[in-house]
């Protein structure tokens, strides 16, 4: 069975739908650079494991009442903003990485964040996402959005599999280029209308 590709005909939908792989890719590349830099600093299972944790204690905790602001705010709103939090963390990831002894805690602290703002980010995409397509589209968008989430969770990992590899025991500098998906997504979100 062939995916159907029609409902990328509306812009709208179009930049959202690129813009959202793009940012899904970068995040699920942290799921490889994120632990590699806690296990190359500490060289402890016990703390490498304890990032996912703290990811996912905070988007539980988010993802609780995500849906309600999702409801009462404006989408693109939100989306925008998480994407740019999300950023910035990923930046400043980026530069406590480049420090001569880059910071333990602050990398949890932004791990957990960075998590966290998707328990915003996620029931507003999909909230969003039915206002900018006609209602019989909605099984092939749903369709698109599981392949798009398949294809970002599968690439991210390999992506950033292939530069820690490339780069053997320098992955923390790998933050940088993780930044460039949420330079690329925001890009296309700024361009459909409130």
């Amino acid at each position: 069975m062939l995916i159907d590709f029609s409902p990328l005909k509306h812009p709208n939908f179009r930049r959202l739908f690129l813009s959202q792989f793009i940012s899904v890719l970068g995040t699920q590349m942290t799921m490889i650079t994120i632990p590699f830099q806690i296990y190359n600093l500490t060289e402890s299972t016990f703390q490498t494991g304890l990032v996912s944790g703290v990811e996912l204690v905070c988007l539980v905790a988010t993802a609780l009442f995500g849906g309600v602001v999702a409801d009462r705010f404006n989408r693109r709103t939100i989306i925008i903003t998480a994407e740019l939090a999300m950023m910035a963390c990923v930046i400043l990831m980026a530069i406590n990485s480049f420090a001569s002894t880059p910071s333990l805690w602050l990398i949890y602290i932004l791990a957990g964040l960075s998590s966290g703002l998707n328990g915003f980010h996620r029931p507003a995409f999909e909230a969003l996402t039915p206002k900018l397509i006609p209602q019989q589209d909605m099984a092939k968008v749903s369709a698109l959005i599981s392949c798009k989430f398949l294809a970002a969770t599968l690439g991210g990992p390999a992506i950033a599999g292939y530069l820690v590899a490339r780069a053997a025991t320098h992955a923390d500098r790998m933050q940088h280029d993780r930044t460039c998906p949420y330079v690329q997504s925001l890009s296309a979100l700024t361009q459909y209308p409130a």
